[in-house]
């Protein structure tokens, strides 16, 4: 669930290329705006190069709308998968 607040930036890091560009067609297929930036140099001895997805201000509202449905449909598939008795 979502708290209250204000999200001025909506970004993600990861380590994992495959998962930043997995994201990436996502939120194309959603026909969000974002951009994905890196390699960034890693931060310490041992460490991967990080990538980082921005979803543009415009957006914004498209992604916090998808997410709530998800989180919601999800919600209700498992309240539903419990009171079923297999």
């Amino acid at each position: 669930m979502l708290g209250d607040g204000c999200i001025k930036e909506l970004s993600f890091h990861n380590t994992d290329l495959k998962l930043i560009k997995t994201m990436s067609t996502l939120l194309r297929m959603h026909g969000m705006k974002h951009s994905v930036n890196g390699p960034y140099p890693p931060a310490g001895l041992g460490k991967k190069p990080w990538y980082r997805i921005y979803v543009k201000s415009q957006s914004r509202e498209k992604f916090l709308t998808l997410t709530v449905l998800a989180e919601t449909l999800h919600a209700h598939l498992v309240q539903y998968l419990t009171s079923v008795s297999i």
